[in-house]
């Protein structure tokens, strides 16, 4: 029997290997990779246990006729406690032209919450 808990062990060790692969392929401190792996465990098993819901369906059934456009409607201001709707994405968006009400849901779906601290490079 496979559990879930299985699974996302499964998953954090995999990811721990590939980058414990790479901290020795371009010669990482032991402490930075020991630091970078706590981290990456981390973030591994919150995304882990956010992932357990099937991404196609829930597309599926926001694009449905089953969540009238009320309920569709609401929902862009509880997505991730609101912080999603004061993204500066949305609101530059938003001011331009009238956001489709399912747009921010369907964003959420495929979105992972992260955190940053001030001056830490989310992407180059």
């Amino acid at each position: 029997v496979v559990t879930s808990t299985d699974r996302k062990d499964a998953f954090i060790e995999k990811n721990a290997s590939l980058f414990d692969a790479f901290a020795s392929h371009v010669g990482l401190s032991e402490e930075t990779t020991r630091s970078a792996r706590d981290a990456l465990e981390e973030r591994s098993w919150d995304w882990v246990s956010s992932a357990s819901f099937d991404k196609e369906e829930m597309k599926s059934l926001l694009l449905s006729k089953y969540l009238p456009r009320e309920i569709v409607g609401m929902l862009p201001d509880g997505l991730y406690q609101g912080k999603l709707g004061q993204n500066l994405f949305l609101q530059v968006c938003s001011s331009s032209f009238p956001l489709p009400p399912r747009l921010p849901s369907l964003l959420a779906v495929h979105l992972m919450p992260a955190e940053f601290m001030s001056g830490e490079i989310a992407f180059q």
